[in-house]
């Protein structure tokens, strides 16, 4: 993948595959066609450069179909048109037809090249709905006498098209507590003895989410054409965009067996006990050809089949495919489970019935966007609460323990850059590279603003990144028409508006514990009898939380913070050991959200905030600083009919909105004032008082009525909680809901740019760095190697494989 640009690449498999020899019908189902005409003087000089490398088997294959067509005549080739096309396209190589078995293959491409519409006999998908037997993909994957072709077929009905939004779930953070464990958590920061030793035994989780896409194949890059011919005045455009920059295009479809490596690395950086799946999302195609005569897809059981690509490595008998639940008999787990864009594409649209969801689905599967791909993540059905999402080009290349991605008593760990922030563009103003990543940046923290109120927000680190799967579910259910609109863009940049996904659930996930901090004080603390109206009394209580007095509240005081001295991220280790939970070995705590905001001050120009280099971290052993954090203005923050003494009433909701959207620094300096009237742990100044103890197993999950809504101001933040256990209880849950800590680990993001012994130098300095520098943790290897020479694309080719052999030589167990 092109990492810089987060394109999900369309890769060559010839360069994934296993270098041992195969058998010659499996050699002639590889074999990489290649079309070539008159067009290709078209190109500019220097585009022939930027195409695949091919392997010295892959070349003998090639050699061997070319001296087959030269032996048919013009009229049993292919349109002309494909022909030309191809090589416009940037992809002067792709692969052959690939289907259920390589020899029954050859025999139908053979007679379909030469006008035979053969009989094709494919195996029943019936057992794919009776779960008392193995189903078709099944079937297919445990025949030990079927090679990886590249494919794995399945019934085309296997998926339901249709997006049924699930009930929101706990998060890994709010699971495994008792009310009580956890009020007294977010009250205090203080561990229940219920917790010693909790998961000590029984350690986390997490998935392991990959996205792959084979975009050289023949029927991915047919079914990519035939959509772009539909289209009128396609060859123009074509053209322009090939001329504008036929090598950037083409490095989003270059790999270097990077999937492979990425795969061997976090298998050997992750503990294995930590692990629960690995998956692999892949593009899918029917499986029909496109040279094929039309009599024969008409005729064929194939029309009712697809495709999923995977790459030639894999052995099937260590893989499966992932099946709805009703569908799949009682097996083992595989090590690695492959989802094809089918189960994850799933109709947003209202009222659609299945017909219509499942055009909707063919219009936009398969995807070669992996902000498109990415936005469909939400279905995927994750086996953990937690999962770590890699691009192909990301690698860990240090031992992590879970803890460096997540934690039960801190949820997930995000790591940014505070240097770099992202504003938000509304729909239509931007004027960033529609392929690049920053008008999808824009137009997301544009949907935050609208959501949370407008501010500035940090990039994040172009690393492997962790997700809550809970929390990116309830995103979706909130941004469904955004993310819906994103996946129906097959190509970067080709929606009106395209959305960023991790960067909207992360910035999500800070923004929504920030609004349940804000509630839980200015809402089910103080509007003590839930009326939705402050009385004079709860405004003056209000007043005295904060140390003002209410008679000098007209006077227009205002309020010095002085930065809070806190405890928390030291005490997480020690709760992490009590709790049974190693501690990160790669990863230095920054800031947790038991300690507030982490985005407080982090504009140089917010209004009345002293701006610190660093995240708001709040050491108890820091010296008290004679500046303030921030200044809050209580009259300009909560307004006159609050500061009055009169006995008007004053309506919550608004209160609420003004602090914490309108006026977003006043909802910041007032969680850090809070934060340290708290003490040096836990959040007590922002919860409820007490209540008599209610006896509750288990809490249930707990989110603000109307907060599934894209406009703050269309929620009303008065409405009550409801079901079981105390305010208190459902405060606090909701707090410990949108928990995340931030961390900083050594990271190299390394631009792929020339061949040469540079690049072996800078490769091996990841593994062994100059003297006083630590090796990275996490690492990113894009390729932005722009028009080349064919002999600099083996140079880099070899010299990334030598390099990946030698740092991970181990074979993951899904490999054949």
């Amino acid at each position: 993948m092109d990492a810089a640009r987060g394109e999900a690449r369309a890769a060559p498999s010839s360069s994934s595959r296993d270098s041992t020899a195969t058998s010659s019908t499996e050699t002639l189902a590889l074999t990489v066609f290649s079309a070539t005409s008159a067009d290709d003087a078209e190109r500019e000089d220097g585009q022939d450069g930027a195409t695949e490398p091919l392997l010295a088997r892959d070349k003998a294959a090639l050699g061997a179909f070319l001296d087959e067509e030269k032996a048919l005549t013009a009229a049993q080739r292919p349109p002309s048109r494909w022909r030309r096309v191809l090589p416009l396209a940037g992809a002067a190589v792709v692969f052959g037809m690939l289907v259920w078995s390589s020899a029954t293959f050859i025999r139908v491409l053979l007679q379909q090249r030469h006008g035979v519409v053969p009989s094709v006999t494919l195996p029943s998908t019936s057992d794919s709905t009776n779960a008392s037997t193995l189903s078709f993909t099944q079937q297919y994957l445990s025949d030990t006498s079927n090679s990886n072709v590249g494919v794995i077929p399945f019934p085309s009905t296997l998926y339901d098209p249709v997006l049924r939004p699930k009930p929101l779930d706990h998060t890994l953070s709010t699971g495994r507590w008792t009310p009580r464990c956890l009020e007294r958590y977010i009250a205090s920061g203080v561990l229940c003895d219920e917790l010693d030793g909790r998961w000590k035994d029984a350690p986390p989780k997490l998935d392991v989410i990959w996205t792959w896409v084979n975009g050289s194949s023949a029927e991915l890059m047919a079914d990519w054409r035939n959509k772009v011919a539909a289209d009128g005045g396609w060859r123009i455009r074509l053209r322009r965009a090939l001329q504008a920059g036929a090598a950037a295009v083409v490095k989003h479809f270059r790999e270097h067996d990077e999937l492979r490596y990425s795969m061997r690395s976090a298998l050997a950086s992750l503990p294995d006990v930590s692990i629960a799946t690995l998956h692999l999302v892949v593009g899918d195609t029917p499986a029909y050809s496109p040279f094929a005569p039309p009599a024969l897809d008409a005729a064929s059981p194939a029309n009712a089949t697809r495709f999923a690509q995977i790459p030639h490595w894999l052995g099937l008998s260590n893989i499966g495919l992932s099946e709805p639940a009703s569908t799949v008999p009682s097996l083992r787990i595989p090590s690695l489970l492959v989802h094809p864009h089918s189960e994850l594409f799933k109709s947003a649209q209202p009222d659609s019935d299945e017909t219509q969801a499942a055009d909707w689905r063919t219009s936009v599967v398969p995807s070669f966007n992996s902000l498109a791909i990415e936005s469909q993540l939400p279905n995927l059905p994750s086996t953990a609460q937690t999962a770590l999402y890699l691009n192909d080009d990301f690698f860990l290349m240090r031992t992590l323990a879970f803890t460096d991605l997540a934690s039960p008593l801190s949820g997930p760990v995000f790591r940014m850059q505070r240097d770099l922030l992202v504003g938000g563009v509304a729909p239509g103003t931007s004027t960033d590279d529609p392929d690049g990543e920053w008008k999808g940046l824009g137009y997301s923290n544009w949907l935050l603003d609208q959501r949370f109120g407008k501010r500035k927000r940090p990039y994040l680190v172009h690393v492997a990144k962790t997700i809550s799967m809970p929390l990116l579910r309830e995103v979706q259910l909130v941004f469904h028409e955004e993310l819906s609109a994103t996946a129906e863009a097959r190509f970067r940049g080709k929606a009106p508006n395209e959305v960023q996904p991790l960067f909207l659930a992360t910035m999500y996930i800070i923004e929504r514990h920030r609004e349940a901090l804000l509630w839980s004080f200015l809402v089910a603390r103080t509007d003590a009898d839930h009326s939705g109206a402050y009385s004079a009394s709860e405004r003056g209580a209000l007043l005295v939380d904060l140390g003002v007095d209410p008679a000098e509240a007209p006077q227009c005081p205002l309020i010095a913070v002085p930065r809070p001295r806190r405890d928390t991220v030291r005490a997480l280790a020690e709760d992490h050991a009590k709790a049974g939970l190693p501690n990160p070995l790669e990863t230095t705590t920054e800031f947790s959200s038991h300690d507030g905001y982490a985005l407080l001050g982090l504009e140089t120009k917010m209004p009345f905030v002293y701006p610190s280099r660093e995240w708001p971290a709040l050491p108890l052993s820091a010296a008290p600083s004679s500046d303030p954090i921030c200044v809050l203005d209580i009259k300009s923050c909560f307004g006159d009919d609050f500061v009055s003494l009169d006995e008007r009433k004053v309506d919550v909701s608004t209160v609420f909105k003004r602090v914490a959207f309108e006026q977003t620094h006043c909802g910041d300096c007032l969680m850090a004032l809070l934060v340290g009237k708290s003490g040096s742990r836990g959040l007590g100044a922002f919860l409820p008082e007490e209540e008599e103890a209610v006896e509750v197993a288990e809490m249930p999950v707990v989110t603000l009525p109307g907060s599934m809504k894209t406009r703050w101001q269309d929620v009303d933040y008065a409405a009550p909680l409801d079901g079981p256990g105390t305010l208190r209880q459902k405060a606090a849950a909701l707090i410990q809901r949108y928990s995340y800590t931030l961390g900083s680990s050594p990271s190299s993001f390394q631009s792929i740019r020339y061949a040469g012994p540079s690049l072996s130098t800078r490769l091996d300095q990841l593994v062994c760095p100059p003297s006083g520098t630590a090796p990275p943790a996490f690492v990113a290897l894009n390729d932005d190697i722009g028009a080349t020479s064919s002999d600099a694309l083996r140079d880099i080719d070899r010299r990334m494989k030598e390099w990946f052999e030698d740092t991970w030589p181990e074979k993951a167990p899904s490999e054949q």
